[in-house]
């Protein structure tokens, strides 16, 4: 019963992220104020309540992060 729970609450998390972040194309870590693209390796080592979305990396700028040195060479 414990690993039905688990697994629901784990897809619930990925379809609020999907819902959240569909027409995203940059990811924003809120705690370093760096943003990512969506394929950056970097990116999925970023908790989820620390990531947000952004339409575009001028907005990310906007918003006051800095690009990710990995993705953003």
């Amino acid at each position: 019963m414990k690993k039905q729970v688990k697994t629901l609450v784990i897809a619930i998390a990925i379809i609020l992220f999907l819902a959240t972040t569909a027409f995203a194309n940059v990811f924003g870590n809120k705690q370093t104020r760096v943003y990512h693209e969506p394929t950056c390796k970097v990116l999925v080592r970023v908790k989820l309540d620390n990531k947000v979305s952004f339409p575009t990396a001028e907005a990310a700028v906007k918003a006051g992060y800095k690009p990710c040195k990995r993705c953003h060479k």
